[in-house]
């Protein structure tokens, strides 16, 4: 009897959180470090063990997060964050190589491991703006 009950919790415990139950709604947005200008593209994302959410950066650098609904943000804890997709083709290139992109962040952004940005969710929690450094491309080794 009491392995069905234990059962039956852990059921509405699951349902529950599909259902926005917990989760903490979230925004921000991203500048750049030199002068303050939005990062215009790109997707935030969020990210924790057992977790993970995402926000689509805005042309006004803005986003709001969403992982099973629109917008339904976090549940409390722990987040690595990295952005990815923050990149423009070079006019004239051909998109379906690597050397026709123009990347914007810096490639430590790129990995929640290198990004450096974490986060921690609590019921006081609304807001998550990020100062993040562009690309610099580095000088390429002479042989």
């Amino acid at each position: 009897m009491y392995y069905y009950a234990t059962l039956f919790l852990l059921f509405f415990a699951i349902a529950g959180n599909g259902c926005n139950n917990g989760k903490i709604p979230l925004k921000g947005k991203i500048t750049f470090s030199d002068d303050g200008s939005p990062l215009t593209m790109g997707i935030v994302i969020f990210s924790s063990p057992t977790f993970q959410a995402r926000g689509e950066i805005q042309s006004d650098g803005t986003f709001r997060v969403s992982s099973s609904g629109e917008h339904d943000g976090l549940p409390p804890g722990e987040y690595d964050v990295h952005i990815v997709n923050a990149s423009v083709p070079k006019e004239g290139s051909n998109p379906d190589t690597p050397e026709a992109w123009v990347f914007l962040v810096d490639e430590k952004y790129d990995s929640a491991r290198t990004s450096g940005l974490k986060l921690k969710v609590d019921a006081t929690t609304r807001n998550y703006d990020l100062v993040v450094d562009r690309y610099v491309e580095k000088p390429k080794n002479k042989k």
